[in-house]
């Protein structure tokens, strides 16, 4: 297994087997060769696939996993588990659902989406026990609520925070649990976009992937 800082720009790492080459910009993946096939498993940001010469790019998303076998299709399979992603939802102003998307990180573009209400909501798994400091950058009116459970009815907006001068909330988070998260955009004339990255104890930050989300359910829930 391998954690890639993000390179410099202009900069690639290139990985390559007897069956593949993997191109990585900043991730978590696991790539591993076994008698004549390679298998890759991506557990943050993604990874490109070239599987030989004349066949085209494949890109692996975090959640997902490819096998490379020479003479055969690669398909794209999503891990074991249910992590690797939490459900947004789409309303335009006039209150009517319009779309819902399974994100595999919690970060969302306004090219996605219409302008209307939006809510990203699942669970967030932390990796270890500390405490996180979470970053949001979003258009206007963007929210993250957090609880100390699963339970959504306990959920408490964490960011924006009262204190203007407080750029990012602190919160002690425990490895052994799953906390209810939601993101979310209030109704405005432009579409929403929104990025919720944390630093996790120890210093390293990012942007949460679907390897420490896991969706909210059943699919349909109000």
């Amino acid at each position: 297994m391998a954690a890639v800082a993000s390179q410099k720009q202009g900069t690639l790492l290139r990985l390559v087997t007897p069956q593949a080459s993997a191109t990585v910009v900043g991730t978590r993946f696991k790539l591993a060769t076994v008698e004549r096939s390679t298998r890759l498993e991506v557990f943050e940001g993604a990874v490109s696939v070239l599987a030989g010469n004349a066949a085209p790019s494949l890109l692996v998303p975090a959640g997902h996993g490819v096998t490379v076998i020479p003479g055969q299709t690669v398909m794209l399979q999503r891990l074991a588990g249910d992590r690797g992603s939490v459900l947004l939802e789409n309303w335009d102003p006039a209150g009517s659902p319009t779309n819902r998307i399974a994100l595999s990180q919690l970060m969302f573009v306004s090219a996605e989406l219409k302008p209307g209400h939006v809510r990203a909501r699942g669970y967030l798994h932390p990796p270890r026990s500390g405490v996180y400091s979470f970053q949001i950058n979003g258009t206007a009116g963007t929210e993250l609520w957090l609880s100390d459970s699963d339970q959504p009815t306990a959920a408490k907006r964490v960011w924006p925070l009262a204190d203007d001068a407080q750029p990012t909330a602190a919160l002690p988070l425990r490895a052994d649990r799953r906390y209810y998260v939601e993101l979310r955009c209030a109704p405005s004339t432009e579409s929403p976009s929104a990025t919720v990255s944390w630093t996790m104890p120890g210093g390293l930050q990012r942007v949460i992937y679907g390897e420490y989300l896991s969706p909210f359910g059943p699919v349909g829930n109000p």
